[in-house]
């Protein structure tokens, strides 16, 4: 039976004294049991917080473990980047220098385009010439058919054409 739970007729004959000594050594029990369940709610907030801390940490850790593949892949997408970029700058530098020889060979070239723009000319003005020629001939060749009819047949008046 609990000390605390006798029956007042036990407590009325205990002297001042036993009752101060029968308090303090109650008090001293529920001391003893706040200091355990304290000490017991120290271990679960101690556990607690290992688990906190070991969850937390196994957070941070994949956080930081994404971050750094983010910053992998970002690399290698400037790497490939900085590849394509290098292509395209001798792409560009090589058409450069195709175009410049291009030119030189145009510049080189030049006097004998001009030449044949002159030969042109002069055979289009040929042609023109050759065809007012053969104009001129039919009309000649018409001619002399005529007077050559005319010889055989009776006088007939020449049409009017000009020579």
């Amino acid at each position: 039976m609990d000390p605390s739970q006798k029956t007042p007729s036990t407590q009325d004959s205990l002297g001042p004294e036993e009752l101060a000594q029968r308090r303090q050594q109650e008090q001293k029990i529920l001391k003893e049991k706040l200091q355990e369940e304290d000490s017991i709610r120290e271990k679960k907030l101690q556990t607690d917080m290992v688990e906190l801390f070991d969850h937390l940490g196994a957070y941070l850790k994949g956080e930081l473990l994404a971050t750094s593949d983010d910053y992998k892949l970002l690399e290698q997408m400037n790497q490939v980047a900085k590849s394509k970029y290098e292509d395209m700058t001798t792409m560009a530098a090589t058409l450069v220098r195709h175009m410049q020889e291009l030119q030189d060979k145009y510049q080189k070239y030049q006097p004998y385009l001009a030449k044949i723009d002159e030969v042109e000319s002069s055979l289009t003005e040929l042609e023109k010439t050759c065809l007012l020629l053969d104009e001129y001939t039919l009309k000649l060749e018409n001619k002399f058919k005529y007077l050559k009819e005319a010889k055989r047949l009776p006088y007939k008046k020449p049409p009017l054409q000009s020579l």
